[in-house]
């Protein structure tokens, strides 16, 4: 299964674990921030808003800086990420020192990433009705395959898995709610588009940097509209190490009251052990069966 724990530890932690956390600390932001800061070497395009405050949006530039295998920054690597000039990259990295969610070393004066950045993520995960109503059963079928399992949900044009659950015979360093993967070469991610019309599904696709990661990969756009398809008649989507090498992965997708996709459970074992017809014939039902569950329980929610 593609998401956080699918890795075997070769890719490091990404920005999906602060972009989590984001929500929560907006208000202290909008508190401690100077209205007008130097003007930065970087900005994204968008639209005119009144209502957007850019001294927020840079201060979660240089949240999300901290991604990918590097987990401590310098003030120089802080303003090649964001784009920020000297000034504004100081003065935010100050504030959010100040504030907690930032930590400095004080021999190297590094900065990183500090705990109090899962507060966000924990009340996120505590309130979030559709994670709750899931666990019992995703930890359910976890206990009736030994494999690993999850949920996950589209995140812009990845997957995020939002409940990662190791199998008993294997840890990895990664297995942390908030990991990303793509959406073209992942049972998630496939089986989330599958929820959606053609049309969409493969402006989704045509957008995806759609780059080998193994050499089974499937890249083609055709050919990943054919998976997509038969994913909708069969109701689950297999993929054979075209994320993760050695790995095989299912997922079915979790739906609300009027039968869009709103996440996926996915199961995921080791090629050595399990084969796509093991998945077809002993996996396949049970996943179905716990998408629908779920699915049912998010009905109820809903009305």
């Amino acid at each position: 299964m593609q998401y956080i724990i699918s890795h075997n530890g070769k890719y490091g932690p990404t920005c999906a674990r602060s972009q989590l956390v984001l929500a929560g600390l907006f208000w202290n932001f909008c508190a401690h921030q100077e209205p007008n800061m130097n003007q930065d070497t970087q900005k994204p395009a968008r639209k005119p808003d009144s209502l957007f405050v850019e001294s927020v949006e840079k201060a979660f530039r240089v949240l999300e800086a901290f991604s990918g295998d590097q987990i401590d920054l310098g003030l120089v690597e802080i303003i090649a990420r964001t784009g920020l000039n000297k000034s504004a990259a100081q003065r935010f990295t100050h504030t959010l020192l100040r504030l907690g969610y930032l930590k400095r070393d004080p021999a190297s004066r590094r900065y990183a990433l500090s705990q109090k950045v899962l507060i966000s993520a924990h009340n996120f995960l505590s309130a979030d009705t559709l994670v709750n109503r899931a666990i019992p059963y995703i930890i359910d079928l976890r206990r009736q395959l030994n494999m690993r399992v999850g949920m996950g949900c589209l995140h812009g044009q990845s997957a995020m898995y939002l409940i990662p659950l190791q199998s008993n015979k294997t840890a990895f360093r990664t297995a942390h709610p908030g990991f990303k993967v793509p959406i073209f070469c992942t049972s998630t991610g496939r089986a989330l588009l599958a929820g959606r019309p053609d049309t969409e599904a493969r402006a989704m696709i045509e957008q995806c940097d759609r780059k080998s990661y193994t050499p089974y990969t499937i890249t083609d756009v055709e050919t990943l509209m054919a998976e997509i398809s038969r994913t909708r008649d069969q109701g689950f989507c297999i993929t054979d190490q075209e994320f993760v090498t050695a790995d095989i992965n299912i997922a079915a997708a979790i739906t609300d009251a009027k039968g869009q996709a709103i996440a996926t459970v996915t199961a995921s074992g080791p090629k050595s052990v399990w084969t796509r017809t093991d998945l077809e014939t002993k996996v396949a039902e049970l996943v179905m069966d716990t998408a629908r569950t779920v699915s049912m329980h998010s009905h109820h929610l809903n009305n």
